[in-house]
């Protein structure tokens, strides 16, 4: 017994050796590189692989961005990695380096919480690995082939498991798993503005108001872009461009599972307080053509106490896409698993021919255009949208029934809940499930290479197709749906040489150059 366990901890050790080699890039600063200035960063690979590995051994490693392999000092999200080959010229290559590192102190922040960090300790780390970051990316990446390899690893894994499709034998079952998908889109297509009259148990909330509208720029144009493209407001501007857009919701009943709450950490798992309900939001960008739009992604919450594989928890994204004027383009909504996406264009937009063996269609529940800032009614039984209303038409239906509030807080709030030991803990495991969840679905939806199919998951890991491959954050989303306009007008910033601006949502560390 004892040889096994040896032979198996040579075999890990050899391979973790094998794995640490190929994560090696080509050019890691040696250590006669560190005089002069960077004399007192000598050390600097092993503060971070300390601070790694502490991580680690607690299991608090933030899911939200990908490590790079090689660099810890960088992390990135897809639509980042989608820029990885149009980067050319020294101010592409140093913002996008940047919003790297960038990412890397932002997830370290939460990371240093979820440890327990004093004040104090959490301060000198943030501060020794903000200059490690900066040293190292100026001395690692610094040529062509350091660039190059940075190019090749910078893609986050996909959320499809090859190894469980082959094992499923993927190609012949697809059709099996194109059936459910379109088994269940049937059904909500049938129900889909077919509910019946509002009763008097009917509940609507809306979005408490806070911000300063003023702050909402006429035009994205407007806005200056960074190096990329993306364009920036200030933190304010942001939050009230998503107040503007929070969704008003309704659902046909009073029962206590479709009472909107928030995540909480309760007796060690993760369940929904319905007495402070709350909505949580995050910005991220979708490149349409040449042109990056922002999009609003809007977390609801139910406390559904029946739902014993989720823990007591529920959860709907509906998603809001702007357009140059910051008018709605179009909507979609997602089960906080990645399941049910759907979709609802609020402006006309050339779709896509799709279809073939291997591809599962984008879904739309109506094929008319939605109102521009609809109330989206939700199915008291699945608690998805089944119905897209006007404001006005609604007046008429529910009467003087006051709506109920909700408040509108930060997503990345759910990575630092307080626990009743005073502690805190993200809602989400390491690798992007929610904390406590598991699988709601068929035992046999494995074959999709998906783990613990129907499972909520983290921003960043919402595989939405059995068939094929297709993730909500895809930054080529739109494109593979519809049929991208031509280029836009050159930007007004652009033509002034502006400075970058702060990212949607500004909790950045480090603003200077890479």
């Amino acid at each position: 017994m004892q040889r096994a366990i040896n032979l198996k901890l040579v075999l890990f050790l050899a391979s973790a050796g094998l794995l640490a080699a190929c994560q090696t890039p080509p050019n890691i600063a040696p250590q006669s590189a560190f005089v002069g200035f960077f004399k007192n960063q000598a050390d600097c690979r092993e503060q971070y692989a300390a601070m790694d590995a502490r991580v680690e051994a607690a299991g608090v490693r933030d899911g939200a961005f990908y490590r790079v392999p090689g660099y810890p000092y960088l992390r990135t999200d897809r639509l980042l990695a989608s820029f990885a080959k149009e980067v050319h010229s020294m101010d592409e290559v140093s913002g996008w380096i940047r919003r790297m590192r960038e990412l890397d102190q932002e997830s370290r922040e939460y990371e240093y919480r979820n440890l327990g960090l004093s004040t104090q300790e959490a301060a000198i780390s943030r501060i020794d690995l903000l200059e490690c970051g900066r040293t190292l990316a100026g001395l690692e990446i610094a040529d062509e082939p350091s660039l190059r390899d940075l190019r090749e690893r910078v893609q986050p894994p996909s959320e499809y498991s090859g190894l469980a499709r082959a094992a499923g034998l993927y190609p012949l079952t697809a059709p099996l798993l194109k059936s459910h998908a379109e088994d269940a889109q049937r059904a909500a297509k049938a129900s889909f503005n077919t509910a019946e009259p509002l009763s008097t148990e009917a509940r609507l909330w809306t979005v408490k108001a806070a911000e300063d509208m003023t702050l909402i720029p006429k035009h994205f144009d407007d806005a200056y872009p960074d190096e990329l493209g993306m364009p920036g407001l200030v933190d304010s501007a942001w939050r009230a461009l998503a107040e503007k857009h929070a969704p008003p919701i309704l659902i046909n009943s009073a029962a206590h599972e479709n009472q909107l709450g928030t995540p909480v950490w309760k007796d060690g798992r993760i369940v929904a307080d319905a007495g402070t309900p709350e909505v949580h939001y995050h910005f991220d960008f979708v490149r349409f053509g040449a042109q990056a739009l922002a999009r609003i992604n809007y977390f609801i919450w139910f406390d559904d106490a029946g739902a014993d594989v989720q823990g007591g928890l529920d959860g709907l994204i509906w998603r809001v896409t702007l357009d140059r004027d910051t008018k709605p383009l179009l909507f979609e909504s997602l089960h906080a698993s990645g399941r049910d996406h759907f979709w609802f264009p609020a402006q006309s937009l050339e779709q896509r021919a799709s279809g073939g063996y291997l591809s599962q269609p984008p879904f739309f529940p109506t094929e008319s255009l939605a109102p521009s800032a609809p109330v989206v009614r939700l199915a008291a039984e699945s608690r998805r949208p089944n119905a897209l209303l006007d404001n006005d038409a609604l007046a008429a239906d529910i009467g003087k029934k006051p709506a109920q509030e909700y408040t509108l807080q930060r997503y990345e709030e759910l990575y630092m809940l307080p626990r009743d030991d005073g502690t805190t803990r993200s809602a989400f495991r390491p690798d992007g499930l929610m904390q406590g969840a598991t699988s709601d679905g068929p035992g046999w939806l494995w074959i999709s290479g998906l783990q613990a199919p129907g499972a909520l998951r983290q921003y960043g890991h919402h595989a939405t197709s059995y068939v094929g491959r297709r993730v909500f954050d895809d930054p080529h989303l739109l494109e593979q749906v519809f049929v991208a306009p031509p280029p836009p007008k050159r930007l007004k910033a652009a033509q002034t040489g502006a400075a970058r601006p702060s990212r949607p949502i500004d909790q950045s560390h480090d603003n200077g150059p890479s």
